[in-house]
């Protein structure tokens, strides 16, 4: 959750102090958790939700499945202002239809994403635009377990596709 919130560019003075709706207020994140914040945020966003029960599972690991999903959700973003460094939604959009045409790879090949899963149109997606790749040329493998260095991976290539990506000292990486 922190890693895809910073990546918005928010900080610890943006994060609520509390839940701020009914779906955000997890019964295994407490107040005195170092990542309260960055989940409470994350849900408010809609990026990552829970995983039923009024549950975060903050100490479970995350499959590929979730990561896509939550890095997918990033360019459904509403109430994007200049003023804190985003576009506006519908540049974003154009963006993501101009990236997609440039680079459209097809229908994914993999076997074992499920049509009707909370997954697959993330897949579907984030694969045609070269964001996502298998771990073998038929296999997607939603429940494999996801590292931190595969999410920065696949949350740079997805930042890439919709924004200019400079760094601090202002070279374009991206």
């Amino acid at each position: 959750a922190k890693l895809l919130v910073a990546s918005l560019a928010y900080g610890p003075g943006d994060l609520p102090p509390a839940p701020t709706s009914p779906e955000c207020n997890f019964t295994d994140v407490s107040d005195s958790d170092w990542f309260a914040g960055w989940v409470r945020k994350a849900c408010q966003l809609g990026i990552m939700v829970g995983v039923g029960g009024n549950k975060f599972a903050p100490q479970d690991p995350v499959t590929r499945a979730q990561a896509v999903t939550a890095i997918w959700r990033l360019k459904d973003l509403h109430d994007k202002s200049s003023t804190t460094g985003f576009v506006d939604e519908s540049v974003l959009k154009n963006e993501l239809v101009t990236a997609a045409n440039r680079t459209l790879r097809g229908a994914p090949p993999f076997t074992d994403v499920v049509v009707f899963s909370f997954y697959a149109d993330a897949v579907k997606d984030l694969y045609n635009i070269g964001v996502v790749d298998g771990t073998t040329s038929t296999t997607f493998s939603p429940d494999a377990q996801v590292t931190r260095g595969q999410v920065a991976k696949l949350l740079y290539r997805a930042l890439g596709r919709w924004f200019t990506l400079e760094a601090p000292g202002g070279e374009e990486l991206g």
